[in-house]
């Protein structure tokens, strides 16, 4: 802890860290928050200036994982690579296993399919249902998916739906127009639209700042283009406008989910003529040598792509997140970098802390939503 002596002046910070008006002497003094700080949402670090209680530098530190996704998956084939998905935001892994598996098959110039995300435990048992797994799914293979949709499993997710419409309407009639709610997150964290094209920030913490833009709409993927939604938009780019995009965003993923549901084509969960790419299903394993071949082939050395590079990313719950394929041929990556949207969101922290009270930084925190394993990826 180091201390700097300083003449004191009220900060702007939107009326809420409002100062005494006469001139005293005052220190700064430097404090480490985290990284096993309990509201710093896993392993960040922040170094923090302050000036009594309020906020004068914030310098985010990242690097405490030390991950390494992208050089792993220069040495597994592109299905061994799914799981790593799983972990990049780990509250979102169906939506991750889709994003990276477009962006193979867009590689190979296959057909791609369609996913559904969306909330938590009532999810977490249909994402049980259709993946075996309630959290990291590994869900996607390259040209499909592991396996089809149980039976009723749609029907479920309707009264899923249903069911999450007046549960959303309870949450704001809690959360909305309380006055202690408003008071910790209106006129907080601020980001202008300027800077939240500056900072490339993306998803609902850009749109939180009134910049419209939204990936499903402007460059559509998985049919997206065949769905009615609105795509809602903050007007001042503080907390409390980043909350009410989420909570309009959720309600717009219902009314997609059901479009989705009544749109859903029949067919195959694979891609059947996709032979060097997908794996041939058991019972053809167990009764054909052809097949047998065909899957010790895409198991050893996986899947069966073409030279080129490619760039796909897809409208994720945190934001944009993209993979940067280059191939030589062959089952493995040469090279593959990551877009992570939590990383660029949580750059701009230090900027929009300066002038915070130190009691809203954990607001500022959950009001860009990251994850520090897409961060450290």
């Amino acid at each position: 802890m180091s201390t700097e002596t300083t003449e004191y002046t009220a900060p702007d910070s939107g009326g809420k860290a409002a100062a005494a008006a006469q001139e005293f002497e005052t220190e700064h003094l430097e404090v480490s928050m985290g990284p096993s700080h309990p509201s710093t949402h896993g392993v960040l670090r922040l170094n923090l200036e302050l000036d009594g209680e309020i906020v004068k530098m914030c310098d985010p530190v990242l690097g405490y994982l030390h991950r390494g996704d992208e050089k792993i998956a220069e040495n597994m084939t592109y299905n061994q690579f799914v799981p790593y998905t799983d972990r990049l935001d780990y509250l979102a892994p169906l939506a991750n296993n889709a994003a990276y598996a477009m962006a193979v098959e867009k590689l190979a110039a296959l057909t791609v399919f369609m996913i559904t995300f969306t909330e938590r435990e009532k999810l977490y048992k249909l994402f049980e249902e259709l993946t075996g797994a309630r959290f990291t799914t590994s869900y996607s293979r390259i040209g499909g998916v592991t396996r089809d949709m149980p039976e009723g499993w749609t029907n479920r997710v309707l009264t899923f739906c249903e069911e999450l419409l007046p549960l959303l309407d309870d949450v704001e009639s809690l959360l909305t127009r309380n006055r202690i709610w408003f008071d910790r997150t209106a006129d907080i964290g601020i980001i202008s639209k300027e800077d939240a094209v500056a900072y490339g920030l993306t998803g609902p913490n850009l749109r939180g700042s009134g910049v419209d833009v939204d990936l499903r709409r402007d460059v559509p993927y998985s049919g997206y283009e065949q769905y009615e939604f609105e795509v809602p938009l903050g007007e001042n780019g503080d907390c409390y406008d980043r909350y009410a995009v989420r909570v309009e965003e959720m309600r717009q993923s219902v009314r997609i989910v059901r479009q989705a549901i009544k749109k859903m084509p029949g067919g195959a969960f694979y891609a059947e003529d996709a032979k060097k790419i997908y794996a041939p299903r058991k019972d053809k394993i167990l009764t054909s040598m052809e097949e047998l071949i065909q899957n010790f082939m895409i198991t050893t050395e996986g899947p069966d792509m073409p030279a080129g590079e490619v760039y796909f990313e897809a409208e994720n719950p945190k934001g944009a997140l993209g993979f940067y394929i280059v191939s030589k041929g062959g089952g493995v990556p040469y090279r593959m970098k990551i877009r992570g949207p939590s990383f660029n969101n949580l750059s701009i922290l230090e900027k929009v802390s300066v002038g915070a009270m130190i009691s809203d930084i954990s607001a500022i925190l959950g009001s860009l939503d990251f994850v520090m394993g897409e961060c450290d990826r």
